[in-house]
């Protein structure tokens, strides 16, 4: 029973360096990751959402203050 087990991974093993080839980005592309800068306003909610996690009222005002000045950096809609 035991070597039928070891002949069943080798066809696994056997495939992890085409795997691995597959995942390797061509030069000059960007991964998901460093895809592109988050929007002002994707910035703004991810610190609301801090704002509302923090533990204490220091924290809250640091978010606060994050918060202003990037709503600072916002286009006046008039």
């Amino acid at each position: 029973m035991a070597s039928e087990l070891d002949a069943g991974s080798e066809p696994v093993k056997s495939e992890l360096p085409r795997l691995g080839a597959r995942s390797q980005l061509a030069p000059g592309t960007a991964s998901a990751v460093q895809k592109e800068k988050p929007s002002l306003e994707e910035e703004v909610f991810r610190l609301k959402l801090e704002w509302i996690m923090a533990k204490n009222d220091d924290e809250k005002r640091r978010f606060s203050e994050e918060i202003r000045k990037k709503m600072g950096q916002a286009p006046r809609q008039e």
